[in-house]
């Protein structure tokens, strides 16, 4: 099969697509119809699962409340059920009578999205469309219904606490709650001990909370936080990897940490130039890389930058050299395909994103994803901030703490705890926070065993 057969493949199946659903955009006059018997026709039809006919229904749908977006798809058709899917997942936590100027705002930032900056480039990841609409629609609508008195009595007492709790089938289980750089900080040692002793995080943390091993007297904290002259700024938010941003109470904590604590202050601005003559690159190198890739710089990929490892882009025996320029975070596998050089990326300074070339003259464009990304292109340089920025800042969190409290209500209310523990985190990683009153499991432990069933519950007589 040629290059020229497979676009025009991938152009029949958004076409298919549209000609599908395109009338869902604009309103059907089987509205009344039975909605179940509609899904089976078109599932009939197009010899999808009900999900995908779902998905395309209420995505096309969702494109009634976008008539710029709309009208870009009548004339181009590009937009995939998948992603039409996604803009409507994101935007259906607005409440009913949204107003149109809402609407507007939506439509003109997903405009933006899928109008191509230049010949070729590509559309955008379901992840950047969820995560850009979800932090607009926060900055306009930051309330979510939730019983302001239980959301009182859960924040009543913020200091740290621990939980125990029976799983059954001889399992237990142990939480512990504290604030983001609390918690952080027991991880850096724990982090630490399982190095010294070859050992992984859990078997570590039962070891020294048992008394078998002593935590290492040493741990490492990394911090990244706005400065002034390679300074921070006490009461700076500051980013903890793989936990997000500090709120009041983390910072306050990070503060008190910092001042107890010795600490090494790395001047990102000024190690984006430096070079080694080695192939190992300095642990400031590596901290600045880590910040500005975020994650794996392979397309779709989303592996921490903290597990990932560096990769000279132009290889060391050939001359590349150890500067942060020519180091990029890669998870194992992605390094080994560029290795196998079965891909090579370029990254583009003016936008953050990484370029792949791949051996069959395709290409594709990785999104930047890094904390540093908005501080380090020409459009928004260094640890610049605005009113509107931090207007929107509180509103994603307000937000965010919100639904979580509802999900909680609905726990109170009777829903099951393990739904509720997996909507929270979902809302975790949508968010990129992390709640801190999650719901404790009912205890079960009063309850007595099952009976064992390979033991007969009378004496046999004619044993």
């Amino acid at each position: 099969m040629t290059r020229d057969q497979r676009l025009e493949g991938a152009r029949l199946m958004t076409e298919g697509e549209y000609l599908l659903f395109g009338s869902y955009a604009r309103g059907r006059d089987e509205d009344n119809g039975d909605y179940d018997t509609e899904v089976a026709e078109l599932m009939a039809l197009s010899h999808r699962s009900k999900r995908f006919v779902e998905s395309g229904i209420f995505g096309y749908m969702r494109l009634g409340d976008l008539p710029q977006l709309r009208a870009l798809q009548d004339e181009h058709r590009i937009i995939d059920v998948t992603r039409l899917s996604a803009i409507d997942s994101a935007m259906s936590v607005l409440p009913p009578g949204t107003t149109t100027e809402t609407f507007t705002l939506c439509d003109d930032l997903l405009v933006s999205m899928f109008t191509p900056a230049h010949l070729g480039h590509p559309l955008p990841t379901l992840w950047s469309i969820t995560r850009r609409l979800r932090r607009l629609i926060a900055t306009i609508d930051p309330s979510v219904d939730f019983d302001p008195k239980k959301r009182r009595a859960r924040e009543r007492s913020r200091d740290p606490r621990v939980s125990f709790y029976p799983c059954g089938n001889g399992q237990a289980g142990l939480n512990l709650h504290a604030d983001a750089t609390t918690i952080a900080a027991c991880g850096a040692f724990i982090r630490s001990t399982a190095r010294a002793h070859k050992l992984g995080a859990a078997e570590t943390m039962v070891k020294l909370l048992t008394g078998a091993l002593t935590p290492e007297p040493k741990a490492m904290l990394h911090v990244y936080s706005p400065g002034i002259d390679g300074e921070r700024q006490p009461g700076t938010s500051a980013f903890l990897p793989g936990l997000g941003w500090t709120d009041a109470e983390s910072t306050a904590a990070l503060d008190e940490l910092l001042a107890a604590s010795p600490v090494t202050v790395i001047d990102l601005d000024a190690v984006r130039s430096q070079r080694v003559g080695g192939y190992t690159p300095t642990a400031k190198m590596a901290s600045y890389v880590r910040a500005r890739d975020g994650a794996c710089v392979f397309p779709g990929c989303h592996v921490p930058a903290e597990r990932c490892q560096l990769d000279h882009r132009i290889p060391y025996g050939q001359g590349g050299e150890t500067t942060p320029d020519n180091l990029h975070c890669l998870c194992q596998r992605h390094h080994n395909f560029k290795t196998d050089k079965r891909g090579f990326y370029i990254p583009d300074p003016a936008t953050g994103e990484t370029i792949w070339l791949f051996a069959d003259g395709t290409w594709i464009t990785s999104e930047a994803k890094g904390i540093l990304r908005d501080n380090l292109t020409p459009t928004n340089p260094r640890w610049a901030t605005t009113r509107e920025r931090v207007r929107a800042r509180r509103a994603h969190i307000a937000r965010f703490n919100a639904a979580c409290h509802a999900a909680c209500d609905e726990y109170d209310s009777g829903a099951d705890y393990g739904a509720t523990v997996a909507k929270i985190k979902h809302l975790e990683e949508e968010f990129d926070l992390t709640f801190d009153y999650p719901p404790q499991p009912e205890d079960l432990s009063w309850i007595p065993p099952e009976p064992d069933d390979t033991e007969p519950p009378y004496p046999d007589p004619l044993a």
